[in-house]
């Protein structure tokens, strides 16, 4: 029998495909928690469209999704040279677009689509879809800094 090893790398790989599927159900089929509630799993006419600091946020997480998948695939063990760039811009990103929802201010105003300020869920009283990004981000910064120490302990 094969022994499994976890390894940051796939941490990575696992925990950005899993933004990426969910980030992708809420833009098609909005909320899930009031989907599942209301039996309406895949229903279109829920759908959240993104805001402008949304396309950034998903700009930088998809990429990864990406790197991460080839990395793994070509047994590639520094991808997280490679990730850690796009993970620390999300982050700036998803922290200003937070600081935009909680307080009503921002210096750059979103275009003319969907209101960055507007959350269109909340659970738990603070979790919205820039924190989940928000969240997403850091916890690939860390798996990334961790594979990092690895990489280092091995040399």
């Amino acid at each position: 029998m094969k022994k499994i090893t976890i390894t940051p790398e796939k941490l990575i790989f696992l925990f950005v495909w899993i933004a990426v599927i969910g980030s992708l159900y809420i833009g098609f089929y909005g909320d899930p928690v009031a989907n599942i509630k209301a039996m309406e799993f895949f229903n279109p006419d829920n759908s959240i469209p993104p805001c402008d600091l949304c396309w950034y946020q998903r700009m930088g997480i998809y990429p990864i999704a990406i790197i991460s998948t080839v990395g793994l695939w070509l047994k590639e063990k520094r991808i997280a040279y490679y990730i850690l760039p796009f993970s620390i811009i999300t982050i700036l990103i998803a922290a200003y677009h937070v600081y935009i929802q909680e307080t009503g201010l921002g210096v750059v105003p979103c275009g003319i689509g969907r209101p960055c300020d507007v959350k269109e869920f909340e659970y738990l009283g603070f979790i919205t879809i820039p924190v989940m990004s928000l969240l997403t981000s850091l916890v690939i910064t860390v798996l990334s800094l961790i594979s990092f120490k690895l990489q280092k302990q091995a040399k």
